[in-house]
């Protein structure tokens, strides 16, 4: 009788977001409404409860069937997840944002509602589950990208040689946009400790990374905005072990070098300087290679605007802009800044 609860359940609730993915994507202000009734906090809550749906659903005849629904049910809440925060400013920074509080004259992030933090706690006891895994790694992926035609990446990519799993990237890369979600990234970064001894998974999650800053140099100032080069880095440097550098060393090798081509805080340069010494005195030649190429970096400190962005200027008799795009460069002084709203970017930034 348990698992004939269970089943209805998940059908009941497959069904009940169905409704609610196609009533967004027939209205976009019902966005706003998903948000203002607690709609990230129920999908959340969802996905906290598929878990246990897996569990009673164990040793029972149609348990296959049962996993496929439980899978369904996940993907439409990502699916729901991704449409709530594509191109509505509001939600995107509801779901990300961290708010700063001053706590005896420091600052101190928290958060007042459900965002990634609780999402990723949601997720963990699913991508711990080898029924789940490469499908709830696909929707997350997904979920970054804003695009779930590539949902089943990772299991296409499950039992593929490195070789084979560089041609279908290459493959796939037209499919490879703009990342939407950065959180979503962080997230997938987050889990990659506990899935170490999955050395493919963790090759076909740098690979994609990799890709994805050499396809759209937006895409490369998310990451870089990501503050993931200090962590890439040690992950390179543990894996300097062996005379012969694996797969996965080089392709992380590869992205730090993308990432560093935007330039290194003082704290990653200077961890990465100590580190192109070993303790008896010797370099490391692939450690300095990565700093030449931070050295050789080719772009100056800049902004990159992305959709609601805009920049505005009066000039007389032109003849419109070019179709690729132009280069606007300006010395900025920047006199005061307003630590507390720039932390905090649901607010506006004060710049006097």
């Amino acid at each position: 009788m348990l698992y004939v609860a269970t089943e209805l359940y998940v059908t009941d609730l497959s069904q009940v977001l169905t409704e609610v993915h196609r009533i967004m994507l027939e209205d976009a202000c019902t966005k706003e409404v998903f948000r203002e009734l607690d709609g990230f906090l129920a999908i959340i809550n969802i996905l906290s409860t598929l878990r246990m749906c897996r569990e009673e659903c164990l040793s029972t005849e149609r348990e296959e069937q049962a996993l496929s629904e439980i899978i369904e049910a996940a993907r439409l809440v990502f699916v729901i997840a991704s449409e709530a925060m594509s191109d509505d400013e509001m939600n995107s920074q509801y779901f990300e944002v961290c708010h700063i509080i001053p706590v005896r004259h420091v600052l101190m992030p928290f958060q007042r509602h459900v965002g990634y933090e609780s999402f990723a706690q949601a997720l963990q006891p699913l991508v711990m589950d080898a029924k789940f895994e490469d499908q709830i790694l696909g929707f997350l992926f997904s979920l970054a990208l804003h695009n779930f035609s590539v949902s089943s990446l990772f299991m296409s990519l499950r039992n593929a040689e490195h070789n084979d799993v560089d041609a279908r990237i290459k493959d796939i890369e037209v499919r490879l946009g703009v990342i939407a979600q950065p959180g979503a990234i962080g997230i997938l970064l987050d889990l990659l400790p506990n899935l170490s001894e999955d050395s493919m998974l963790n090759y076909v999650v740098y690979k994609l990374l990799e890709r994805l800053a050499a396809l759209k140099h937006r895409n490369k100032v998310i990451l870089s905005g990501l503050g993931i080069l200090e962590r890439l880095f040690q992950t390179f440097t543990s894996r300097k072990g062996t005379s012969a550098p694996s797969q996965e060393q080089r392709v992380i090798q590869k992205l730090l070098r993308r990432i560093l081509d935007l330039g290194a805080t003082t704290v990653d340069a200077r961890i990465m300087f100590q580190s192109a010494v070993t303790p008896d005195g010797a370099l490391e030649a692939d450690i300095l290679e990565l700093i030449r190429a931070g050295i050789r970096s080719r772009w100056p400190d800049h902004f990159s605007f992305e959709k609601s962005a805009v920049l505005k200027f009066h000039e007389e008799n032109t003849k419109g802009l070019p179709p690729t795009g132009f280069t606007f460069l300006v010395c900025q002084v920047i006199l005061l800044l307003n630590c507390c709203r720039l932390l905090c970017p649901s607010t506006d930034l004060d710049l006097a």
